[in-house]
């Protein structure tokens, strides 16, 4: 079942995003309960964002937080982005999705945007699932941490 994330889920989507970002392609983060407790509660207030939850057997399995941006040139449009799918079975992230677009849709965003920032062979499959849903490639999406540069004077 996906429903929209209360202030009851707060512990229980923290312990699975901080199990899942220690598993994945962020593994190197430092993680914050506080900023955790802060981030998932401004998600579940805000009337610009959606906290979405995916339940199994009354635990929640996933969750996705997406969030209405203006584009910059424009500041009546907007487009919605996620904050993080986190998902432990397979097809929750699918209908996580689907049913954050269809409040971004409802909330008059013009698109929205997903991005994929898994392992590569879980963004390779991501990506095609994604396709399957409507979704289609625009670009791609590319990012540097501090981990990834050679050396800190490249940095300073």
């Amino acid at each position: 079942m996906i429903r929209r994330a209360s202030i009851d889920d707060i512990d229980s989507i923290i312990k699975l995003g901080v199990w899942l970002i220690s598993a994945g392609a962020y593994d190197h983060t430092m993680i914050s309960y506080r900023e955790c407790i802060n981030r998932i509660g401004k998600a579940i207030r805000s009337p610009n964002e959606w906290c979405g939850v995916a339940e199994h057997n009354d635990q929640i399995v996933g969750f996705l937080i997406m969030v209405l941006v203006p584009y910059w040139w424009s500041a009546s449009e907007h487009y919605a982005l996620d904050d993080g799918i986190f998902c432990t079975r397979p097809g929750l992230g699918r209908k996580l999705v689907a049913a954050g677009s269809a409040w971004a849709f409802n909330r008059g965003a013009k698109e929205v945007m997903i991005s994929l920032t898994s392992r590569t062979n879980t963004a390779r499959s991501a990506l095609a699932l994604m396709k399957r849903s409507d979704f289609t490639e625009r670009g791609v999406v590319i990012s540097m941490g501090l981990t990834d540069v050679k050396s800190a004077k490249k940095v300073a």
